[in-house]
């Protein structure tokens, strides 16, 4: 499942219990019926949340795949950006990362930088 039809899906799940309680966008409603609706929601959202991000973790091999670098480069970007931001989670010797995670951890240029000419 990917982002936007996890945002779909809860969308939908609010425009259902609003025209089931409010029909025509206006009408009484109680407390108790409000609160029970809202219950309803949040564990239908708890369910897609859950199969949403379990369903889209990616380990180092993933982020090697994507950018098209080695294992062992892509262990030490893991490595960097879990120390230095708190990206991802270490799982049994192996880090793991939300696809969204490694949408932003480009490498950056390969090779040596360039050195400077000014003196």
């Amino acid at each position: 499942m990917d982002r936007a039809t996890f945002d779909q899906l809860i969308a939908a799940d609010i425009d259902r219990e609003v025209e089931t309680y409010l029909p025509n966008g206006a009408g009484p409603m109680t407390e108790p019926r409000l609160r029970k609706a809202l219950e309803r929601v949040a564990k239908r959202v708890e369910g897609s949340a859950r199969a949403y991000y379990l369903g889209n973790l990616r380990t180092v091999d993933d982020l090697a795949a994507r950018y098209g670098i080695s294992r062992r480069r892509a262990q030490a970007i893991a490595k960097e950006h879990h120390a230095r931001w708190g990206k991802g989670m270490m799982v049994g010797g192996t880090y793991i990362f939300s696809e969204d995670e490694i949408a932003t951890m480009k490498p950056g240029e390969r090779g040596r930088p360039p050195k400077s000419t000014r003196a």
